[in-house]
């Protein structure tokens, strides 16, 4: 019988495996160059799937050492994602300045909107804070992509390939995050 620890192990070092391919395959196409903060967010993420277990086997899974080290990864993890997607949208936006001022209001507005309805859900549930706040974030980010999509569509903007496909997956990705998070 396998250990659910041994594979959690495994996904870890495979998960880990895969980010540091793909950010060779960033560096090679030369994307660190059109895309600063999305490569900035791939190292990010490589940096916390190798600090979080290393510390996890320190001080184990349910020290406080263990979930300081894992929520801040997750805070910085967050920030850069956030730091990709306006990269994005103004990538997305950059020849039609009346629409990206437009649209960096409304986009603003909207993930600060789902920000403030996640803060008030969870006000009586003090022990869950953490989790609301990742949650809400993930939910203002797929907001914003939304809505990104739909201005760009309204508009007639163009979507490049890359763009395109980054946004796809960041929105995929925070939606599920807050799936799971609900559940």
């Amino acid at each position: 019988m396998v250990d659910p620890q041994d594979l959690r192990n495994l996904a870890w070092a495979l998960t880990t495996l895969l980010a540091v391919v793909f950010l060779l395959y960033l560096l090679r196409r030369k994307v660190h160059r059109s895309h600063p903060a999305f490569f900035l967010y791939t190292v990010a993420t490589i940096l916390q799937n190798v600090v979080t277990p290393l510390a996890y086997r320190h001080w184990g899974f349910r020290s406080m050492q263990s979930w300081n080290i894992y929520w801040g990864s997750q805070g910085v993890v967050v920030c850069t994602r956030w730091l990709a997607i306006v990269e994005i949208a103004r990538k997305l936006l950059a020849n039609y300045p009346g629409i990206w001022r437009l649209a960096n209001r409304l986009l603003f507005a909207v993930g600060i909107c789902a920000l403030v309805y996640a803060a008030l859900a969870s006000a009586h549930k003090w022990q869950w804070a953490v989790l609301y706040v990742d949650r809400g974030v993930e939910l203002s980010i797929a907001a914003f992509l939304v809505s990104l999509f739909l201005i760009a569509r309204y508009y007639r903007v163009p979507v490049a390939g890359l763009e395109r496909y980054f946004a796809i997956g960041f929105s995929l990705y925070s939606c599920f995050w807050v799936i799971n998070a609900s559940l």
